[in-house]
């Protein structure tokens, strides 16, 4: 968790479970970001890297490196998102994108298992769910967003920046 005095951060997610599924209208409807990977409920607590990786290989079946990248971003959803910090979401319209604040702790949600949505993490969307033009954005945030098969990443673009140009 970060310290109280340490500023929010940015991440940038894909609510696209198995590459197909956009989970984000679901997402916006419920007050929440989603990640799949609803298999390994362990990942919540699951430590070290190399322990989550390796049930990454075995349950999906990931190459070593691709499920490396994936525990990572796992993690960083569950782990190291906290209330404060800003997510900004792909659309499904390649012009556009969504953005939330983190108003919760992430967490296991079995009855979200069978949909594969069971990782959800409380938000608060921004614009009232509507997108934002990815021409309005630096080209920082433009090419984050461009980014297909990730889970959450963090961006490297102020805090500041970011908040200033969602008008938060």
């Amino acid at each position: 968790m970060r310290a109280e005095s340490d500023s929010p951060r940015v991440f940038v997610m894909r609510m696209v479970i198995g590459g197909k599924k956009n989970v984000l209208p679901e997402g916006i409807a419920s007050g929440t970001l989603i990640i799949g990977w609803a298999k390994v409920p362990e990942l919540m607590t699951l430590e070290p890297h190399a322990a989550r990786r390796a049930l990454l290989e075995q349950t999906y079946g990931r190459a070593p490196s691709t499920a490396g990248t994936h525990a990572n971003e796992i993690h960083r959803f569950l782990n190291e998102m906290n209330v404060g910090d800003l997510v900004l979401v792909a659309a499904k319209d390649s012009g556009k994108y969504h953005a939330a604040e983190v108003i919760g702790d992430a967490a296991y949600h079995e009855e979200f298992r069978t949909s594969d949505t069971a990782y959800r993490r409380p938000a608060r969307w921004l614009n009232h769910g509507r997108p934002y033009s990815r021409s309005a954005a630096t080209p920082a945030i433009r090419q984050a967003l461009k980014q297909r098969g990730m889970t959450c990443r963090r961006l490297d673009e102020p805090y500041s920046v970011v908040k200033s140009l969602l008008g938060a």
